[in-house]
């Protein structure tokens, strides 16, 4: 009896060490005070979002300068108007958010056009993570924890370090957005089925994704008929596709050659090898390393490292869930239409296949392979998750190969998984820096010069360059 009289120590050890029970009624509560007042959650991701990407490359905005294309927007909204430009194509296709972001810049003196190039681009990027991380996406991914890990490889992705932060590549990530947009669960509210709406014809009329997306949103509206935001996702879409597909009609000119584009199975296997499988272990950095090795020229194993994506992404397409499948797709024939009309320099395939150079920042293509990248590595990852979901099930009945198989794929994916994360990401979390052009005293020679003097301001990446007539 003398055992039961209490002692005041045992209260204090429970305090100091909650049970797994209570450490997950504790999560139980946090996430739900997150769902009752999602807005504090969505600023905590979008400040976190923020911050890490302007770690990679804080010059972004510190010492901000204009990239690529982004002289081409704001040469022709400068020369022509605000107005007028926003119907130009670029490359065949209607550019909306770049083409409105250029002459929205016409209110700002031009030595701050280029932080707010780059401010809209990481806005585009942190919207999209707010909202995969909202209760919109619940439905389609509906673990927490699978929607962060997402949203940090999105972050972290190696090999991609020219599609964020500037304004030529928000594109890209503004269709990310745009596919999730066709998962999210219906939005209560007006202004959420508004915010939809203007999302997809924001991305339907910046580049040609709403093609890609037509597909998924076709499967999608067949499978769910009765479904009201279905159909109202599907026509929206469709519109951006009819006047996209205009546009692309009245520009085509002379076709690329099969000379021209250097097609072929060796320059295939080349780019996949290295962009996709090295670039995803090793990032861009250690892929130029790479290249002049063995591991990066043998052409036996680049045909493995190659097959490694084309047979994770095939299998994730045939046996995923829903959301992975269709984002395979739509990276499958975003790469298809990529090799069928490259922006980069002939021989294209050839070229495609070269690494990044990290030193003279200038990516190449590099920026055709993120929704492979992230669609390998996503692919990865359910792999993974699913080997160990079946290793602890231990299904009953599954004969020794197949459990195997499964078994090894698992663990494989996980490596490469791991690989990625302790040398790609880190290799490649600091941007190689823009080559210091001297935006600032580009702008002083412009206000400098006589009216209707011709000034031409260089560009990254080396070799760019916009010309604006001095008024």
């Amino acid at each position: 009896m003398g055992s039961e009289v209490p002692t005041g120590r045992t209260p204090v050890a429970t305090a100091a060490a909650p049970s797994v029970g209570e450490r997950g009624g504790r999560w139980q509560v946090w996430h739900a005070q997150l769902v009752r007042h999602p807005c504090w959650g969505l600023g905590a991701a979008a400040l976190a979002t923020a911050i890490l990407w302007f770690s990679h490359l804080p010059s972004l905005l510190l010492q901000a300068q204009l990239y690529s294309n982004d002289g081409a927007w704001y040469q022709a909204a400068y020369t022509h108007g605000p107005l007028l430009t926003l119907a130009y194509p670029a490359n065949g296709y209607l550019v909306l958010i770049q083409r409105g972001a250029a002459s929205l810049s016409l209110l700002l003196p031009l030595i701050a056009v280029p932080t707010f190039f780059n401010v809209v681009a990481l806005l585009v990027e942190v919207a999209g993570i707010c909202y995969l991380l909202s209760t919109r996406m619940a439905q389609a991914i509906p673990s927490p924890g699978v929607r962060v890990a997402i949203a940090v490889l999105v972050i972290a992705l190696p090999n991609a370090y020219d599609t964020s932060g500037n304004l030529t590549n928000a594109q890209w990530h503004l269709a990310l957005i745009a596919f999730l947009v066709v998962f999210a669960v219906p939005s209560r509210g007006l202004a959420g089925r508004l915010t939809d709406g203007a999302i997809l014809i924001l991305s339907g009329l910046s580049g040609p994704y709403c093609l890609l997306l037509e597909p998924i949103v076709g499967w999608r509206w067949l499978r769910h008929r009765h479904d009201r935001r279905s159909r109202s996702v599907l026509v929206a879409n469709s519109l951006c596709v009819l006047v996209q597909l205009a546009v692309i009609a009245a520009a085509v000119g002379v076709r690329q050659g099969w000379r021209a584009l250097g097609a072929g199975l060796v320059p295939l296997v080349t780019m996949l090898g290295r962009q996709l499988t090295l670039g995803l272990a090793a990032g861009a950095h250690g892929l130029s390393a790479l290249v002049g090795t063995p591991l990066g020229d043998n052409a036996v194993v680049l045909g493995v490292l190659a097959a490694l994506p084309v047979a994770t992404c095939a299998w994730a397409m045939w046996r995923g869930p829903e959301v992975l499948r269709a984002f395979c797709l739509f990276a499958t024939l975003e790469l298809v239409l990529a090799l069928a009309t490259p922006s980069v320099a002939t021989p294209k395939w050839p070229h495609l296949g070269l690494p990044a150079d990290v030193v003279n920042f200038h990516p190449g293509g590099i920026r055709y392979f993120l929704y492979p990248l992230l669609a390998y590595a996503l692919s990865l990852g359910w792999l993974a998750a699913e080997g160990l979901r079946r290793e602890r099930a231990r299904e009953a009945g599954s004969r020794r190969l197949p459990v195997v198989l499964a078994r090894t794929a698992a663990v494989s994916a996980a490596l490469l998984l791991l690989l990625a994360a302790v040398d790609g990401v880190p290799r490649d979390w600091e941007y190689p820096p823009y080559l210091d052009l001297h935006w600032s005293a580009a702008v002083q020679r412009l206000e400098a010069a006589a009216p209707g003097t011709a000034v031409v301001i260089p560009l990254n990446p080396q070799g760019a360059s916009m010309t604006l007539v001095a008024r």
